[in-house]
């Protein structure tokens, strides 16, 4: 059809009408989240895929496209859910690990991401979060030194007082109690 041909746009138009149509499709709904997808809608895109996993929620490439519309639409934690819920659907959707990887690393958190990637095979993004750990396991390196502030001399002016001389503070002792506490009894 037009997907198919590159007519995204055409593609896309067709496919809301017969989501429209039959609103629990499967094939129609899929496709019309494909076509989102790649016209840059994601949000729309994650609309088609969330009703497609809705009517089928044990379906693992729905998830896997939903978690990636949310993941291009900058929605990390719901992309996290959805690779997530994919993994405990099938535990060795090689895929599903390596997205989860990226979106864990897109989150900002490497340590996490690690094991997917490592799991999914992805030797490139596995490669950017060791150095991502690396970096943040070098030390922060050092502060500079403040610059030390040098007092101006003092201006002479005909209305300011003069100096006045403080004395340096005395210590005094600590005073010692008149008495002595009495013992409990």
């Amino acid at each position: 059809g037009r997907l198919a041909t590159g007519d995204v746009d055409g593609a896309k138009d067709s496919l809301r009408k017969a989501a429209a149509r039959l609103p629990r499709d499967a094939a129609a709904l899929g496709l019309l989240g494909q076509a989102c997808y790649r016209a840059g809608l994601y949000e729309e895109a994650a609309d088609a895929y969330g009703r497609l996993v809705d009517e089928n929620p044990a379906e693992v490439s729905g998830r896997v496209n939903l978690g990636l519309a949310w993941l291009k639409g900058g929605r990390r934690p719901e992309a996290v859910r959805q690779f997530s819920i994919a993994l405990d659907l099938d535990p060795d959707h090689r895929k599903s690990m390596g997205y989860l990887g990226l979106a864990l690393l897109e989150s900002g958190d490497p340590r996490a991401a690690r094991p997917w990637l490592e799991k999914s095979g992805s030797a490139n993004l596995l490669a950017r979060c060791d150095s991502l750990l690396a970096e943040q396991a070098a030390p922060a390196p050092a502060a500079p030194e403040p610059a030390k502030i040098q007092a101006a001399p003092p201006r002479a002016s005909p209305t300011a007082p003069a100096p006045v001389a403080v004395a340096p503070a005395v210590a005094r002792p600590t005073p010692t109690p008149l008495r002595s506490p009495v013992a409990p009894g």
